[in-house]
């Protein structure tokens, strides 16, 4: 019988929680050790009948313990200093939450020493593992609703990075494009943060502009109570995505409307069924570790998280700096700019 994965989880707030579960349904791991600085969090694994080590230092445990995969699911400000102090302990594989770190120089530091360990380094946006935006992008790279045009996201409660930075990895991914320009407009309410006063990650609004000409817009201003939602805007059609309805609308112009001048707003959009499928983060994560286990490429790596965080930066930058239009990736001079996200 081979050898199970021995798997480490340094977190366990909700998500965390959720990554233990995920774990637990793979007959192939075995999670040996799970760290909180939290004894209340700790007590999670009481009812799961844990037998596995429990630490409050993830340092000690790094050093006690030799992980062939570790899960980071702390608080941004953290991440950095411990994927890499894994990848330098030669744990094989790491998936780290996102935003995947607090400054740029701190994200490339965690690719650089991960690259130089061997370290497989994967970052948690889900969606890259979902299965409904894998056929979405499939359904956009066959034309269904003409070249794509823009993305436009708008969801309440401000967290750009924490929350946000989801939009922004879903415009790369499902445009195959990297950010080239982005403005942006950083929230002055200062609403407390929901995990603590030292966090800072206030909600924000902007524009990016892509390389291959695609806009994505982005309003998680603070004055915003609504869910998620996301429009998706071809020439010729447009997708709505409501996934707190599990809800997603594919519309189009059919038949010779297809070659009809784009400037032709009066003519009809017909809808198409698209199958949806509820964003389970239990279920996705489940396939992230799958992924991981596995020899195939990396949905998401670490180097899709630090173009994820160059928007996230670009839109704070550019608030500091007037709300000016910034080039990504940004200059040298904002890798430094450490911004206490959850």
């Amino acid at each position: 019988m081979a050898k199970k994965v021995y798997v480490g989880i340094v977190g366990l707030g909700r998500m965390g929680r959720r990554h233990f579960e995920a774990y637990s349904k793979n007959s192939e791991v075995t999670i040996g050790a799970c760290c909180d600085a939290n004894p209340e969090a700790l007590k999670f694994l009481d009812s799961r009948k844990f037998s596995g080590r429990r630490y409050d230092d993830w340092h000690r445990m790094l050093k006690e313990e030799s992980f062939d995969m570790l899960s980071v699911v702390t608080n941004g400000p953290s991440h950095a200093e411990i994927t890499i102090e894994a990848a330098l302990a030669k744990v094989l594989r790491v998936v780290c939450e996102k935003p995947m770190a607090t400054s740029i120089k701190d994200a490339k530091r965690m690719i650089k020493t991960a690259q130089a360990n061997g370290t497989r380094l994967a970052i948690n946006y889900s969606r890259r593992w979902s299965e409904a935006y894998r056929n979405l992008k499939e359904t956009l790279r066959e034309g269904a609703i003409g070249n794509l045009c823009q993305v436009y996201c708008v969801c309440g409660g401000g967290l750009l990075a924490c929350n946000g930075s989801h939009f922004f990895d879903l415009m790369r991914l499902l445009s195959d494009s990297e950010a080239d320009t982005v403005v942006g407009f950083v929230d002055k309410r200062r609403t407390p943060n929901p995990r603590g006063a030292q966090f800072t990650d206030p909600g924000a609004f902007g524009i990016v502009r892509f390389k291959n000409g695609m806009r994505g817009f982005v309003d998680m201003y603070e004055d915003l109570g609504i869910p998620p939602k996301i429009e998706i805007v071809g020439s010729i059609g447009r997708v709505v995505i409501d996934e707190s309805k599990d809800s997603w609308l594919i519309e189009s112009r059919e038949g010779k409307d297809r070659l009809e001048r784009l400037g032709r707003y009066d003519l009809p959009l017909v809808r198409h069924q698209f199958p949806a499928e509820p964003l389970d983060p239990i279920k996705l994560f489940e396939r992230t570790v799958k992924e991981m286990l596995g020899e195939e490429p990396v949905s998401c790596t670490g180097t899709d998280g630090l173009a994820d965080l160059q928007m996230i930066m670009g839109f704070h930058a550019s608030d500091r700096e007037g709300n000016i239009a910034l080039a990504l990736p940004l200059s040298s001079k904002h890798n430094d700019l450490v911004i206490n996200f959850t």
